[in-house]
């Protein structure tokens, strides 16, 4: 097949061999053609190419019950690097990874006072981005791509503005936005128990409280969970509306009922808010885990999802020391059986679910952005811009 037809045939088969490599492991060709669908000539001639462009390697050889054993290959890791931003109004952090998310190197400073002055911003994660490359003792040059996380509304431009300002002042081919809640729920999906087979409803618990869910290691939907009502002219919420579940289980609204309960209190990102977040008073506890598991429970019954995964660091707080309970009540009231996991949430979460951004472009198009021609206002011509 020639022309535009044979292209697009071709990237799409590379593409086909290059993500069941990278989600399924060490693979032989025939184990690729199972999984792909594709012939067994079709697969050797891709991962032939792969091969020779060092973006696989072999890895050893199966036993064979009968005849030569069967060679295996598997992703690179060292083909390339990936970066990952996540920005924050405390911090921001930039992390660089290789291929196969494996971190190579980590810089963080503080955020500016205001995030509104994207070329500021830009120029401190690019210092910031020079530094991780000195510490890994690599250049722009291996880096295929960036991804970046900003805190704030699902649904407003995701870091699209200041993906697009890195993009102009770094060199790099590719560089996506993305919220930091799918972020976070990203890479649940690519290294935690939401990369499970069937759905994920992934439930992000930090200040505010999203869902996003998850399949097949993409994210279908995301949505403002928190602003859903949990009681009927219940507590006032920041949108304006009463009752609404984030200020019952945010971390926000939970601070607020301590100070309810028992006067002053801290900022939810604070050190101090944190500290009294994840061993808080056993009354507070056990009203909070109780709104917690009520909210799953509608949502289950409604979305169906085969697992729900608690991250974000207060999620990641409550699943600690609630785990037990919140399973209890969930298997006990939800219309179908659905099971109740932690999530891997840490410090550097987010930051790699900006980094499997890039990641899933090359593996979505099929080839590495820094080979991609022709080019069009210095970006990869149909290169995937907006990736689940």
């Amino acid at each position: 097949m020639r022309g535009e037809a044979g292209r697009e045939m071709r990237r799409h088969n590379r593409s086909s061999v290059l993500t069941t490599l990278y989600h399924g492991g060490p693979s032989s060709r025939v184990e690729l053609s199972d999984a792909t669908g594709l012939s067994c000539s079709v697969v050797s001639r891709v991962v032939a190419d792969l091969l020779a462009n060092q973006v696989i390697r072999t890895a050893g050889a199966a036993d064979s019950r009968g005849g030569r054993p069967r060679i295996l290959v598997e992703v690179n890791p060292a083909y390339g690097s990936v970066a990952g931003v996540d920005v924050t109004e405390e911090s921001v952090q930039i992390g660089l990874y290789d291929l196969t998310l494996r971190q190579q190197a980590v810089s963080h400073f503080r955020a500016p006072e205001t995030l509104t002055d994207v070329g500021a911003l830009s120029q401190r994660i690019i210092a910031g981005l020079r530094s991780v490359e000195r510490a890994a003792k690599t250049n722009r040059g291996a880096i295929i791509g960036a991804g970046v996380a900003v805190a704030g509304p699902l649904g407003m431009t995701d870091g699209a503005e200041l993906a697009a300002e890195l993009a102009d002042r770094s060199g790099l081919r590719i560089v996506l936005g993305d919220n930091r809640v799918r972020s976070l729920a990203r890479a649940e999906g690519w290294l935690g128990a939401a990369g499970k087979p069937g759905r994920t409803a992934v439930v992000v618990l930090e200040a505010e409280a999203h869902i996003v869910l998850v399949e097949n290691r993409l994210i279908e939907w995301s949505g403002e969970w928190g602003h859903t009502t949990l009681v009927f002219d219940g507590r006032p919420c920041r949108c304006g509306s009463r009752g609404c579940a984030e200020t019952y289980i945010g971390a926000t609204g939970v601070l607020e009922r301590h100070r309810q309960l028992s006067g002053g209190t801290p900022k939810p990102g604070s050190k101090a808010g944190r500290r009294l977040l994840t061993a808080p008073q056993p009354g507070l506890a056990q009203e909070t885990v109780g709104y917690l598991g009520a909210s799953i429970v509608s949502m289950s019954n409604l979305l169906m999802p085969e697992r729900v995964v608690l991250t974000g660091w207060f999620g990641r707080a409550l699943s600690e020391r609630h785990l037990g309970e919140l399973r209890e009540y969930v298997a006990k009231n939800a219309f179908r059986p659905t099971a109740v996991e932690a999530g891997i949430s840490t410090a550097a979460t987010a930051r790699i679910g900006a980094a499997a951004l890039p990641v899933c472009a090359f593996l979505k198009y099929g080839l590495d952005p820094r080979k991609v021609k022709p080019l069009e206002n210095g970006r990869p011509t149909g290169f995937p811009l907006e990736v689940p």
